[in-house]
């Protein structure tokens, strides 16, 4: 079966394996995500530079914005990719 993902949000690092390639069909797919880091943005790949980055810890506020910021820039790729 397939479930329907409004946002994801992908830590970098979960047991010494990297979240990228989950990253990368999350992207290609269309769904929106953000990386909960520890590393800050210096931790990614170049591929994956744009995405947001939530840095531990994090406030309640940080979340909000970092969510509110992955959302965004995912309905202006989609509105990119009907032009």
């Amino acid at each position: 079966s397939t479930a329907e993902l409004d946002l994801a949000v992908l830590d970098i690092n979960l047991g010494g394996e990297r979240s990228f390639p989950v990253a990368e069909i999350l992207r290609n797919r269309g769904v929106p995500f953000m990386f909960s880091t520890g590393y800050g943005r210096n931790g990614l790949p170049a591929e994956l530079s744009d995405a947001p980055v939530l840095s531990k810890p994090f406030s309640p506020k940080e979340l909000e914005e970092t969510l509110s910021s992955a959302l965004a820039v995912s309905q202006l790729a989609f509105k990119s990719s009907l032009s």
